[in-house]
């Protein structure tokens, strides 16, 4: 969730919260200003009411009390008296001409004419108070509703230019690469916490470039000089080897020099090249076809397959179109199909299909591999194959994971498979 999104759900979780409170506190205020003004109302009726009963005659209930459209006035006999308490009371009265109970407030007192007590009830409808309250309450609530929309669209739109830097600043973070000669330069920002993380960034990436310069120049040179001595060694060791004057022992430990030489030159272009790889030196890519260039790489390794005797069986559906480096592809598929071969038994068999948007390759195998989770990872080899160094299927992997496709291997009726998915594109 996007720091943005989430200060909008706070804001609007905080002011649902605040304008309940705050409803509710107009609601109880409205309520009482409104029972004051009521009570202040039925207090001059009790006067003018007083006043009446001192004018009359000897018995106050033979005259006529004074009424209005709202207010009724009622005498209470000694028993009806006792149902109702003194003083202001709320409650509900059933209105017979709408049929329907409507809340009224009540005024009860007694007074005493010609030394008799008489019990005097005012009561008045509260219907329309109700209605004014809630349509106070409503247009409150509208009008609530249409600032806190709109200060939502504005915070929306503040913290939308506000965070412009930012997201232009992880933008560039996004895409920058170490071994580009581009400087990281992101827009200048009026925000004192983002400008000093622009800074922040800069000095960084500064500092990784500066150390991945260094250290490919390293890895440059420190290669380049083992290829000399290396082909040096291998050199002279042939030139040993042609010695007709060795017993087998001197011939055996030779050979062992000899190949150990070969095994060393290539492990150093193998990991030169994973370094490569990882680094993303790659020259841009091209739309090649894959059934070309599976075929292209069967041909590479036809004097192989025959060799072992292995039967080879290619299945093109479909023709498939993808952006990659050539030379990164046809390593990508030496690799997988030589892997094929090499962990093949003679007479054994190799399948490859090439489909839309999928490519697999099947060999024969005598067995599972024991630890298939770690197939991909450099040095693992599941056999002692003095041939191998366990890179191969690392750089295959590291290359799929480069470009964005998805490698995996699987094991049934004695036949190991590899397949590639890329991404189909428009």
């Amino acid at each position: 969730m996007k720091l943005s999104t989430k200060n909008n759900i706070n804001f609007l979780i905080s002011s649902l919260f605040i304008f309940f409170i705050a409803l509710t506190a107009i609601y109880f205020l409205l309520v009482n200003e409104i029972n004051k003004n009521i009570s202040k109302e039925m207090e001059k009726r009790k006067t003018v009411l007083l006043n009446h009963i001192s004018n009359s005659v000897t018995d106050p209930t033979s005259s006529n009390l004074p009424e209005s459209k709202d207010i009724e006035v009622r005498i209470l006999s000694q028993n009806e008296l006792k149902k109702y308490p003194l003083g202001y009371s709320d409650t509900l009265k059933y209105d017979h001409l709408e049929k329907k109970y409507i809340p009224v407030r009540r005024l009860t007192f007694v007074t005493t004419v010609n030394n008799k007590q008489y019990g005097f009830q005012i009561t008045r409808s509260l219907e329309q108070s109700d209605h004014l309250i809630i349509s106070v309450l409503l247009m409150i609530t509208m009008v609530t509703i249409m600032v806190v929309v709109g200060m939502f669209f504005l915070n929306q739109h503040i913290s939308r230019k506000a965070w412009k830097g930012f997201y232009d600043t992880l933008r560039k973070i996004y895409h920058f690469k170490v071994n580009s000669f581009d400087e990281f330069s992101p827009i200048p920002t009026e925000i004192k916490e983002f400008e000093d993380l622009n800074n922040t960034i800069i000095s960084l990436t500064n500092r990784i470039k500066e150390d991945y310069f260094n250290l490919k120049e390293y890895s440059e040179n420190v290669s380049h000089e083992l290829q000399t001595p290396l082909a040096i060694i291998n050199s002279k060791m042939e030139l040993l080897l042609q010695y007709p004057d060795y017993c087998d022992e001197q011939l055996e430990i030779i050979s062992e020099v000899f190949n150990a030489s070969i095994r060393l030159s290539k492990l150093n272009k193998s990991l030169m090249l994973l370094t490569k790889i990882e680094n993303k030196q790659f020259a841009e890519p091209e739309t090649i076809s894959l059934a070309k260039t599976i075929e292209q790489k069967i041909n590479e390794f036809d004097d192989l397959i025959q060799s072992k005797e292995i039967e080879l069986i290619k299945k093109v559906n479909k023709d498939f179109y993808f952006k990659i480096d050539p030379y990164f592809a046809g390593i990508l598929f030496a690799n997988l199909i030589k892997n094929s071969i090499r962990y093949n038994f003679r007479g054994g068999k190799i399948v490859i299909c090439v489909d839309e948007g999928k490519f697999s390759i099947s060999n024969s195998g005598k067995e599972k591999i024991k630890n298939p989770e770690l197939i991909f990872k450099r040095f693992y080899k599941n056999s002692e194959s003095k041939n191998s160094l366990g890179l191969g299927l690392s750089i295959v992997k590291k290359i799929c994971d480069s470009y964005g496709f998805r490698i995996k291997y699987s094991f049934a009726d004695k036949m190991h498979t590899f397949t590639v998915t890329f991404p189909l594109t428009p």
